[in-house]
């Protein structure tokens, strides 16, 4: 089936669910109920007449009694999905014998691992989930009620759907909210590699220099997604800008590529921003990375990328004062992350120039500081 879009905006996959919690006795009351909510033999994209036949099936059986509000085994009943002006009662969470979260959209995707909380705990979960239909892995951020509630929620999901995964951004493949609930969560592509900081993790472990060759690449990569970010595709006249404003090792996720080096992915739209107006930024941050000014502007974003570059050639995932690369590295990295780190924006260099600048200082670098392995993969790649 083709992707498509419902009425909220979201991109999926959604069916194969799984009813089966009903008790006998509730199966006419229940068989009535979905009978109402859904277009038997109609045009139901997610269930389809011969699926939602198939679904009634299940509701026979000693599998568990579906209480008015409550599951005995299971706590409370889930929200609605909404799919195309049509409601889709999801059915309940498989057991699992060693992992206790689920998705907010289980009907859609099972639970593969649980990665624990992200953000600082600004987020309830972050999920490694896979699709019912498609068995494709992907990620679940679940938000908190507060984000939902207070609109960073909708914010975040509204701005992943304006840059659809282009230009090394995070993919967004799904999304569910349900404001009146306070529920929310995004589902993701998948990086395999982890985070830069998880990469940081591997190399300070292995006592092992992460290869400049890779992380010119990176560096490119992240300008390009910047730039993206600020300026929108070539040509964009109507572009609505997009700051990050959170840019650190956790917020950069590596992926496995086409060629034989991993790719950069720019990710966690949480504390992003519209327009470039000199804000002050009152959202969410992680204090230690932010930039030195005070003001929301794209100068804070390319501020961000040095910290990144510098955390990688550092082997630190903390950002201390000297903002030089160090001597393992050409003097052209050196200059180039340092150019990102200047104390004044208006010395720091412009996210428009910063690619083009890149490419201009990593021909002049000794070929032979550009010679080196592939950054260290997570076991089991």
């Amino acid at each position: 089936m083709p992707p498509y879009q419902d009425h909220l905006g979201g991109f999926g996959d959604y069916g194969d669910g799984e009813m089966e919690d009903y008790d006998d006795r509730d199966g006419m009351g229940a068989m009535n109920a979905i009978l109402a909510r859904m277009k038997i033999g109609g045009d139901f994209a997610p269930v389809g007449g011969q699926r939602a036949l198939e679904e009634l099936l299940w509701m026979g059986g000693d599998r568990g009694r579906f209480r008015d509000g409550e599951d005995a085994r299971r706590g409370p009943r889930v929200p609605e999905i909404h799919t195309r002006g049509n409601t889709y009662i999801p059915g309940r969470v498989r057991d699992y014998d060693q992992i206790q979260a689920r998705s907010n959209m289980h009907a859609v995707f099972e639970v593969v691992k649980d990665l624990g909380e992200s953000g600082g705990g600004c987020n309830d979960s972050i999920l490694v989930v896979r699709s019912r239909r498609s068995g494709r892995e992907y990620v679940e951020k679940q938000m908190s009620g507060s984000l939902v509630s207070r609109g960073f929620a909708k914010s975040e999901i509204d701005f992943l759907k304006q840059l659809q995964g282009e230009a090394n951004t995070i993919k967004m493949e799904n999304f569910l909210l349900e404001e009146d609930s306070r529920i929310a969560s995004i589902i993701m592509e998948q990086c395999d590699w982890g985070s830069c900081r998880d990469l940081i993790k591997r190399h300070h472990v292995a006592e092992k220099n992460i290869s400049e060759r890779w992380l010119w690449k990176a560096f490119l990569q992240m300008a390009e997604a910047i730039k993206f970010l600020h300026y929108g595709p070539y040509g964009a006249h109507d572009w609505n800008s997009v700051l990050h404003m959170d840019m650190k090792p956790d917020n950069v996720l590596i992926q496995s590529g086409h060629c034989t080096t991993p790719n950069i992915k720019v990710a966690d739209f949480g504390s992003a921003m519209g327009g470039d107006k000199g804000l002050t930024v009152s959202r969410s941050y992680t204090p230690c990375y932010k930039a030195p000014e005070k003001e929301a502007t794209k100068k804070a974003d390319i501020w961000g990328i040095g910290i990144v570059m510098l955390c990688m050639c550092r082997l630190s995932s903390r950002f201390k004062r000297d903002r030089h690369a160090g001597s393992t590295y050409s003097q052209q990295l050196n200059d180039a992350v340092y150019e990102c780190l200047r104390w004044s924006p208006r010395y720091r260099i412009r996210s428009e120039n910063l690619a083009h600048r890149l490419s201009g200082l990593v021909a002049r670098v000794d070929k032979s500081m550009l010679r080196g392995n592939a950054p260290i993969p997570p076991s089991g790649l």
